[in-house]
């Protein structure tokens, strides 16, 4: 199994319930999130003027794209940062010496030291909770169904159709991390 998520911005209202429930079942300590919903631009709020005079927002919801070719863990000088049986990229943080290397070398800003034990932490798509057979939080929380979790090396799973038919694209792709977080309506 190849766990993968797929996140639709065009469902995403900005209402921050991912990074909200994500911060408060895995206890993410002090003002670190492991997930966060950003816009198109640097601004709060993007709205553009579309030709027939509506206006829109556009919100990115964010986690880490538990890349194939991590370079967070290629970048940590003790191997504390791994691939687990899902595929999802996770920190073991016994390992973890609090060089911070994997949070310069992440492409997407998707990695942080703990405030609390100054250790790696990230996103780790609920890993616990997906062998179990549940949604990950941020999931399982999203009022519009914005995002969808699933097997990637099924092509009859939901995620892996959509991501076939509505032509998904991953952030960054220049990066060649090859992320397991696809996007539809980016552009």
């Amino acid at each position: 199994m190849k766990l993968g998520m797929l996140i639709r911005t065009d469902r995403c209202i900005g209402c921050q319930t991912c990074v909200i429930t994500c911060k408060v079942n895995k206890m993410v300590p002090g003002e670190q999130y492991y997930s966060r919903v950003e816009t198109q631009g640097n601004e709060m709020y993007v709205a553009t003027k579309q030709p027939d005079g509506k206006v829109t927002m556009k919100f990115i919801p964010q986690n880490c794209n538990h890349c194939e070719e991590p370079k967070c863990a290629a970048a940590c000088p003790v191997g504390a940062i791994g691939i687990n049986e899902l595929q999802a990229v996770y920190v073991d943080r016994m390992l973890c010496d609090s060089v911070a290397a994997c949070v310069a070398a992440c492409p997407y800003g998707n990695i942080t030291l703990d405030s609390e034990y100054n250790k790696a932490a990230k996103c780790d798509f609920c890993s616990d909770r997906v062998l179990n057979g549940e949604e990950p939080y941020c999931v399982l929380s999203c009022p519009t169904k914005a995002r969808i979790i699933g097997d990637l090396d099924d092509p009859e799973s939901a995620v892996s159709q959509i991501i076939r038919n509505e032509n998904a694209t991953v952030l960054k792709p220049e990066e060649n991390t090859k992320p397991k977080v696809y996007y539809t309506g980016l552009k």
